[in-house]
């Protein structure tokens, strides 16, 4: 359990199992006004020890706040984007759980402004119909200092990485959907696809997909694509040369390409004897078709 030591009337010194912290590993604030402690997790193992307990545990010692820091990394690190600190607090007989997020300024290379991505991620979050959870955007020029989400926990005696692997899992998913959102406003002119790969077979659907724009330029489209891994998906975008012409053709071209590996009728072997970019197409249906009967037979 968590506790603290009191040297003098100034100094307050965090412990774990009645045994004292290292300042720099974790250290307690003292509030005289109501005379209650808040405690500062800065390391790893700290904070992996206290989601192990539930809420009731935690502030089982007069705590009225602790704030985590260290490296959080989401499931899939998030380009210029990450948590900076998780804290849970007990007001009001409610404990919560508050998530800050934070911009990268120095490695920023989206083509959409951190004043975009605030404001669509608020925007995703709010049409989740999330109960007892809110997130805290300021104006504009607060936005780049970053931003708070809220939830309410809902058990105060279960361990609180249960209920937090749900909210990350949250997380995820609304970044994910405002990063798809920003990419599809940025790239107006462009089709943009979003797939959710199974891990077994995403680099022989990605190497699928990657053969799109010759199967375009075999029937007469030239386009460039763009294919990048965001979260738990992968964006798949294609640029057409000609933008005022080309786009509805390439998104039914694209309906179809995506349907021929799974038309059962559709015998490869019959392109042996047609032209290059038959025998081309044939080819990247077969090695996906393999590709997927091998995946099937592994995870079997």
């Amino acid at each position: 359990m968590f506790g603290y030591i009191r040297t003098n009337s100034r100094e307050y010194i965090l412990t774990l199992d009645e045994v004292a912290v290292a300042p720099q590993a974790g250290y307690v604030f003292y509030f005289p006004d109501d005379e209650s402690c808040s405690a500062v997790l800065n390391t790893s193992a700290l904070y992996e020890r206290m989601i192990l307990l539930s809420p009731a545990e935690i502030f089982s010692s007069n705590f009225s706040r602790f704030r985590c820091y260290y490296p959080f990394l989401w499931e899939h690190e998030f380009d210029n984007f990450y948590i900076d600190y998780i804290a849970i607090y007990y007001t009001n007989n409610i404990y919560k759980l508050e998530i800050e997020l934070l911009f990268d300024f120095d490695n920023w290379k989206q083509p959409w402004s951190m004043v975009e991505h605030g404001k669509e991620f608020k925007l995703v979050f709010d049409t989740q119909s999330l109960v007892d959870a809110e997130c805290r955007i300021g104006a504009d020029d607060l936005i780049l200092n970053g931003y708070s989400v809220f939830f309410d926990i809902k058990s105060s005696s279960a361990p609180l990485r249960f209920e937090l692997e749900e909210i990350i899992s949250i997380l995820n998913k609304v970044h994910e959907q405002t990063l798809f959102n920003l990419s599809s406003k940025a790239h107006s002119n462009t089709v943009t696809v979003q797939f959710n790969f199974p891990e077994e077979v995403k680099s022989a659907c990605k190497q699928y997909l990657a053969y799109f724009t010759q199967f375009l330029r075999d029937v007469g489209i030239e386009a460039t694509d763009e294919l990048k891994e965001e979260a738990d998906s992968v964006l798949f975008s294609v640029i057409p040369r000609d933008k005022e012409k080309a786009l509805e053709n390439i998104k039914i071209a694209l309906e179809v390409y995506l349907r021929l590996p799974s038309i059962p009728t559709l015998n490869t072997s019959g392109f042996l004897e047609t032209s290059i970019e038959e025998q081309r197409l044939s080819a990247n249906i077969h090695h996906l078709r393999g590709q997927l009967v091998l995946a099937s037979a592994i995870i079997q």
